[in-house]
């Protein structure tokens, strides 16, 4: 039998019964324990009337269970990227049952459903119910969503076909090269690249996966060393910033390392490279249209279509895309600028402009990062549409080194006030930001992308959050020298987009508590002037007690600083001031 999703979901005896499905902290799941848990979610399942259910679960395993015990009562699946307040609201206007880990009075809603059959037995053998009938390739399986330009997501359908072609696609293009490899990744099962690649590929392949989305990339290494084989599904947010790693054992074990979501930068995909003597498999594609092309960029710039998928350019020089796995033969219209290569191969320029409808005018807010970008403070920029507010536009900025001395010298004020200026002969007057956020590295969701839902939260009502610590004792050690004991408030404004997973007090930050301090204490010269040997050792985490030790030469204009916790060094340096 061809192993496809479809002969998958219609037969529960596809595999021997000691078929290992996947590996979670409880031990190895068989495919018997994955026919178990189908079974539990479809008693549960089979008293909703509908055709659509809500599924959201952070468990590989158990959210695989509910996508199988759905499918096989002929539910389509609406999977949320996110629990959000605002997501589930919404959701909840449309859809009636919610299935996996939501919030109580959601789950407590299909228990109270006006519109369930009465008579409908939640303990019955799911497999006398009459929905009990074999899915085909036409019949639609999910409903996935993909951010909208103002924030309100799209729905994307997409059918059994479509989710088997393209898992053809990929055993056709990687099988060989994977071979029996296990799968673990960073990213999300939420999203279409990571439910693919995590499990509904493995699973029609017949290769072990780990259930649990991985945070770390030190995680893999342990799954590695569980592993005869290993593929690591990854995303730029992860690959942008490698910590240690045993390499040797990833030098051994890893098979193949796929990164998807956002461009990877030439400069991480060339550290991973040195570090594995592997390069990193780039993949693009959408949501919309799933996977398009790939690439090594370490050995070429240039993305190459997957087999079955046809790229071009409008006369626009935007990218149109035929492939078995869109909706049907119809080309699909990106936002995506192009450039095509020999042989269909083609460089990606860059997004077309994202609209927004603010005041009765369309807006691009593309147009209005890349005029913030071009100003020498913005290393990066992501704008947004106010959670609250439909009719502003938000602002985070990730500051340059100059920018960051801006910051600090003249204050958040000010700052605003002249990325403002560089936007007044740019945009129109409704499109320049009226909120601003600057963080040490813009906010990404678990595929690496700046979205409207990573940045709204910035601006959510910020006045019961701290901007500074507890100051719990100050001692003198001299005429110009302090010692500050600060307690770290769990609930700071600054740890918001800063390292979701594990939110850290940015160096920035760090810099500016020390001159704020220091400008309690000490009459220090009027101009910042420039920054020296500033050295960040140890992160700073939200309830810690620290030690900030202050001193000041008014002769020099050098303000010295350093954070402690224990009498280990967290951070320190020399910020310098000038009378002129």
């Amino acid at each position: 039998m061809k192993n496809t999703l479809v002969s998958i979901v219609n037969d529960d005896q596809f595999y021997q019964p000691d078929h290992v499905v996947c590996r979670t902290p409880e031990g190895n799941k068989t495919w018997q324990d994955l026919q178990e848990s189908i079974a539990q979610w479809r008693s549960e399942i089979a008293a909703c009337q509908g055709e659509y259910l809500v599924a959201y679960h952070n468990q590989g395993f158990q959210f695989l269970s509910i996508l199988l015990a759905a499918w096989r009562q002929n539910k389509t699946v609406v999977i949320p990227s996110n629990l959000l307040a605002s997501t589930l609201e919404r959701l909840s206007r449309s859809y009636d049952h919610f299935f996996g880990q939501f919030p109580e009075p959601y789950l407590a809603r299909r228990e109270a459903d006006p519109k369930a059959d009465p008579k409908a037995d939640p303990k019955a053998d799911p497999k006398k119910s009459p929905a009990n009938t074999k899915v085909t390739e036409a019949r639609s399986a999910l409903v996935i969503f993909t951010s909208g330009s103002t924030g309100e997501p799209d729905p994307i359908p997409k059918s059994f076909r479509q989710l088997d072609n393209e898992v053809a696609t990929l055993e056709a293009m990687w099988g060989e090269l994977l071979g029996d490899a296990c799968i673990s990744g960073t990213v999300s099962h939420h999203h279409l690249y990571g439910m693919l690649f995590r499990f509904l590929w493995p699973v029609v392949a017949g290769r072990l996966f780990v259930s649990e989305a991985r945070d770390y990339l030190e995680e893999l290494v342990a799954d590695a060393r569980a592993s005869q084989r290993l593929v690591a599904v990854t995303s730029p947010a992860h690959l942008s910033r490698l910590p240690a790693l045993d390499w040797p054992v990833l030098q051994e074990k890893l098979a193949a390392l796929y990164s998807s979501g956002a461009p990877l930068s030439l400069e991480a995909a060339s550290q991973v490279h040195k570090g594995l003597g592997k390069e990193v498999i780039e993949v693009y594609g959408s949501s919309e249209t799933g996977a398009i092309a790939w690439r090594c960029q370490h050995s070429n710039a240039y993305w190459r279509p997957l087999p079955g998928v046809d790229v071009q350019l409008n006369a626009k020089g935007l990218l149109s895309i035929r492939s078995s796995y869109l909706p049907d033969d119809q080309p699909y219209q990106s936002q995506d600028l192009g450039e095509l290569g020999d042989a269909g191969q083609f460089l990606l320029k860059g997004r077309a402009d994202r609209i927004a409808k603010l005041g009765g005018k369309r807006i691009s807010l593309t147009q209005i990062e890349k005029a913030l970008l071009a100003h020498d403070w913005v290393k990066a920029i992501g704008v947004c549409i106010h959670p609250n507010n439909k009719d502003r536009v938000c602002a985070v900025a990730q500051l340059s080194t100059t920018g960051s001395e801006s910051l600090i010298d003249i204050g958040a004020a000010a700052v605003n006030k002249r990325l403002r200026q560089r936007l007044a002969d740019e945009v129109e007057a409704i499109a320049i930001p009226r909120y601003w956020r600057y963080v040490s590295s813009l906010p990404t969701d678990r595929q690496g992308k700046v979205t409207q839902d990573t940045l709204a939260p910035l601006f959510q009502d910020k006045r019961q959050l701290a901007i500074l610590p507890e100051v719990l004792g100050d001692e003198l050690l001299g005429s110009n020298q302090h010692r500050l004991q600060l307690q770290i408030p769990t609930e700071l404004l600054y740890f918001e987009g800063h390292f979701p997973a594990e939110p850290v007090l940015p160096g920035v930050v760090q810099v500016h508590w020390a001159v704020h301090y220091a400008g309690e204490r000490f009459l220090l010269a009027k101009h910042f002037s420039h920054m020296e040997a500033i050295k960040f050792h140890r992160i700073v985490l939200p309830g810690q007690q620290i030690t900030l030790e202050l001193s000041y030469s008014a002769e020099t204009g050098k303000l010295t600083f350093a954070y402690s916790k224990d009498g280990r060094q967290l951070s320190g340096g020399r910020v310098v001031f000038s009378g002129e």
